[in-house]
C-alpha cells in the first residue's frame, strides 16, 4: 500500500526486508527532526505525504486508501520519532 525512502539511499522500497535484500546497505532511520520531509508514497493513488503526516493518519488523505496497520509495528524501522539527548 505504501512505500518509504529510506533516508541512506533516498530510494523507495515497500518494506525494511526489500531494502535489507537489494540495497546492498544498513538502512538509516530518519532523525525526527526531518521528518517533514517527504519520504512515503502511497501506491493507490501515487500521492506523496510527509513522515510527519503519514505517522499521524491510518489512511491517505487525498484517497482515503486505508495504510496496512500492521506496518505501524515497524515504523521504528524507519523513522526516529523522539529527539535523542547526547550525553545529558
Amino acid at each position: 500500500m505504501v512505500a518509504i525512502k529510506f533516508r541512506c539511499c533516498l530510494q523507495y522500497y515497500p518494506c525494511h526486508l526489500c531494502h535489507q535484500e537489494s540495497a546492498g546497505h544498513s538502512a538509516v532511520q530518519w532523525p525526527a527532526d526531518e521528518h517533514h520531509i517527504t519520504a512515503v508514497h502511497c501506491g493507490v493513488c501515487n500521492s506523496e505525504l510527509s513522515i510527519r503526516d503519514y505517522l499521524a493518519v491510518n489512511g491517505c488523505p487525498r484517497c482515503a486508501a486505508e495504510f496496512n496497520p500492521g506496518c505501524r509495528l515497524h515504523s521504528q524501522l524507519y523513522f526516529i520519532t523522539e529527539t535523542r539527548q547526547e550525553n545529558a
